[in-house]
């Protein structure tokens, strides 16, 4: 191997672990311009980092000079650390003044098995970050309440236990007691645990994806559904109104109050399809809108001697009861057909 198939070795290795590497790259410094043999830039948890690769691919241990040389051109063009690369060592006093430093000193063959372990370590790392996250992602939708529990309690259930035996087990592997087990899996070394975690959180991470997606769809669609039903309410309220007018004619109220059961029966329909949209946790709140809606503004269409008083009563109640139920709407995750049938089944849930 010559010197510029060594440089080529090492860019190689460098781009192997995710870096983009450049061979005999000019770079400006503060105080001059440099030819580096190696520039490789790489990202860990997102931070950009440039690193300054020298190679010295000479039959002799490489001098102390050598380190200070590296430091100075990494110090001058703000790297992040230094690479001196050898594959004839270094000499004593190279080693001391690399020890103090941002350099690291290394061959082909010791770079490379370090880079594996040192991935490994972060592999680990991030497994402990991902369960933390996806466990608390997935107990967003531990079941609240029975109607919630039918669509979710085994899907979210079966995924936490997954997960749960990466955190029983990480103990042991933090102690190198192998095997240990996850899922239908033996493991006996790290490489091996992080392997097989990564492929549980990868499937958790699809099975909580797919339930965000879903519950996020119905929170829009409810909302939606929510809209309507209150602006169908402002129709039915305003109706109110013309009837509580004394210069309004009886034959006018009896018109008015024909064309509000028409409006009515849309309320319902909508009131229907919301419950679809709503957990047993948030549902009493529509129920005290339902309520309102029976007990005083479909009773005020009926009333011969209503008044606006009566109709802006029944108004700041409305408002109020879906002010309330709008606090505390959680939508379901799966809806049922928004439909009667729908509506009588969960009845009996």
């Amino acid at each position: 191997m010559n010197w510029q198939e060594y440089q080529a070795a090492v860019s190689a290795f460098f781009k192997s672990i995710g870096g983009t590497a450049t061979v005999d790259a000019p770079l400006k410094g503060v105080r001059g311009h440099h030819k580096i043999d190696v520039l490789v830039r790489l990202k860990v948890f997102g931070i950009e980092a440039l690193w300054i690769v020298e190679c010295k691919l000479w039959k002799t241990s490489v001098p102390k000079e050598k380190v200070l040389t590296l430091q100075q051109i990494v110090q001058d063009v703000g790297a992040d650390r230094g690479f001196l690369m050898s594959e004839s060592g270094f000499q004593s006093g190279t080693i001391k003044s690399a020890n103090s430093s941002n350099i690291t000193l290394s061959s082909l063959s010791e770079l490379q098995d370090m880079a594996v372990e040192e991935l490994i370590k972060l592999r680990f790392k991030s497994v402990s970050v991902s369960l933390n996250d996806l466990t608390h992602r997935h107990y967003a939708f531990m079941p609240q309440d029975k109607f919630s529990k039918i669509q979710s309690m085994d899907i979210v259930l079966e995924s936490l236990a997954d997960m749960l035996l990466i955190r029983t087990e990480l103990f042991k592997v933090h102690g190198k007691r192998f095997p240990v087990f996850l899922a239908a899996e033996t493991v006996h070394n790290v490489k091996e645990f992080v392997e097989a975690a990564e492929r549980i959180l990868t499937k958790a991470e699809g099975v909580i994806h797919q339930i965000e997606e879903q519950y996020n769809h119905n929170l829009i669609t409810g909302r939606k559904v929510l809209a309507d039903t209150k602006d169908l309410t402002d129709q039915l309220v305003a109706r109110a109104k013309e009837i509580a007018q004394a210069h309004i004619a009886p034959e006018k109220k009896d018109e008015l109050r024909l064309g509000g059961v028409t409006i009515m029966k849309k309320i319902g329909d909508a009131m229907i399809e919301l419950r679809g949209y709503t957990t047993n946790t948030s549902f009493r709140y529509l129920h005290n809108v339902h309520r309102v809606l029976i007990d005083e503004l479909y009773l005020d269409l009926l009333n011969e001697n209503l008044t606006d008083a009566d109709v802006a009563k029944t108004g700041n109640n409305l408002k109020k009861a879906f002010t309330e139920f709008e606090s505390f709407f959680q939508p379901i995750i799966i809806p049922p057909a928004p439909n009667t049938s729908g509506s009588a089944k969960n009845d009996e849930i």
